[in-house]
């Protein structure tokens, strides 16, 4: 698993949470496409893809023949530029993901997942615990920072 940011702190924090490569995400879409394919010795063949904008468009160029990417987020851009040679010549899939096609019992069965694989320390979500009458500040907060989960404690 690779993780891409254009910050040393957002590197970091992909290095602490686990990521087996790290890829500097900043500069032109063929500078980042080369660095994933770099760090992942190779092509890719699956890019779960949370942010769109160039990254995605970097990632679909450096995906392998047949590659796929899902996508379930925005975060760095609503519109991603993609070539149509490049999804035509490597017969390549763009998909898209969202949780409100769910029924509650999948959501629920999900969530009661991730609870349990936190729980047991196999994934770490970064969060910040905040009191109650912190919460003005921390809605200000959560707006500021996409990569961090605020929780209210009362």
């Amino acid at each position: 698993m690779i993780g891409a940011s254009r910050s040393e702190e957002g590197r970091a924090i992909a290095r602490r949470l686990g990521a087996d490569a790290i890829v500097d995400s900043s500069g032109d879409v063929d500078a980042i496409a080369e660095r994933m394919e770099r760090a992942c010795e190779g092509p890719l063949t699956l890019v779960i893809d949370p942010v769109w904008g160039d990254l995605a468009t970097a990632a679909l160029r450096a995906l392998a023949p047949q590659g796929r990417l899902v996508n379930f987020g925005s975060s760095a851009g609503i519109v991603a530029p993609l070539d149509s040679a490049v999804i035509r010549s490597k017969s390549l899939s763009v998909l898209g993901y969202t949780n409100l096609s769910l029924s509650f019992e999948n959501v629920r069965a999900a969530v009661t997942a991730l609870h349990q694989h936190a729980a047991a320390g196999r994934i770490n979500p970064i969060i910040d615990r905040v009191d109650l009458d912190e919460l003005a500040s921390a809605w200000t907060r959560a707006g500021e920072s996409p990569h961090q989960k605020l929780v209210v404690m009362p």
